[in-house]
């Protein structure tokens, strides 16, 4: 049987723990979770549904990830980048080796 070539989901879905790093947190108890929505037939990418509570932590990025913020609002900074806010209908891109420093209250 062959895969589909269109694939739908929801936002809605239920999430599942993704633990961030503990050496990442800088403050706060951040609790991530996620849902993957698709994942392309080579598996070099996916869609996924990210959410996280408060806290203060770095990211590393091994692959170029983009982000859309459907709600909530989010402080981001790193070495190249002025801090600066970023709230529902922002898109950020980050390419493969960047670091970032989020902020989420």
């Amino acid at each position: 049987m062959s895969s589909p070539l269109i694939l739908t989901s929801r936002t809605d879905l239920s999430l599942q723990p993704a633990p961030i790093d503990p050496s990442w947190i800088i403050d706060g108890n951040p609790v991530a979770r996620n849902a993957t929505l698709s994942c392309s037939s080579d598996g070099s990418a996916w869609s996924i549904i990210w959410e996280c509570t408060e806290g203060q932590f770095h990211w590393y990025y091994d692959i170029d990830e983009t982000i859309c913020l459907l709600e909530g609002q989010v402080w981001i900074e790193s070495d190249t980048m002025k801090r600066a806010l970023y709230q529902k209908g922002d898109v950020v891109f980050f390419k493969k080796g960047a670091h970032a420093r989020w902020q989420i209250a």
